[in-house]
């Protein structure tokens, strides 16, 4: 499958088992993408996740690192999505016991989600000038 064709499969719409089906069906396709790519950065980001990914700096984007880029995003979303229990818990707790733990308490024990609710929750792709090949 081209490049353009996992493109045009991109989910468009906010039902988390429609970007579920979307990455799991073309996780290998996106893998031969990265080992095809001649940007380093997302070679390294799949084999190291924790690894800071950096904006683009190409002077034109090709349509292979818009799908890779939009790959890594939406799994960071389903990352999230995966500890929506363990989010609800935590507020439950806090709202329950609110006057019997000071909050400085709370926020340490929950100190792991602070970076992981950092994001936005728009998935923007940018392509420079509009240009894509």
């Amino acid at each position: 499958m081209e490049a353009s064709e996992i493109l045009k499969e991109l989910p468009r719409n906010n039902d988390i088992s429609t970007v579920i089906h979307w990455v799991n069906k073309n996780e290998s396709k996106i893998l031969h993408l990265i080992n095809k790519s001649p940007c380093g950065k997302w070679f390294n980001k799949y084999h190291n996740p924790t690894s800071h990914l950096y904006p683009c700096v190409c002077p034109i984007r090709i349509k292979s690192c818009i799908i890779i880029e939009a790959y890594f995003e939406l799994k960071s979303i389903l990352e999230i999505n995966k500890k929506e229990t363990l989010y609800k818990e935590a507020i439950d707790e806090f709202t329950s016991n609110l006057s019997t733990f000071k909050i400085e308490d709370w926020l340490f024990k929950y100190k792991e989600f602070e970076e992981l609710l950092n994001f936005s929750n728009e998935l923007i792709i940018i392509y420079n000038n509009g240009s894509v090949t």
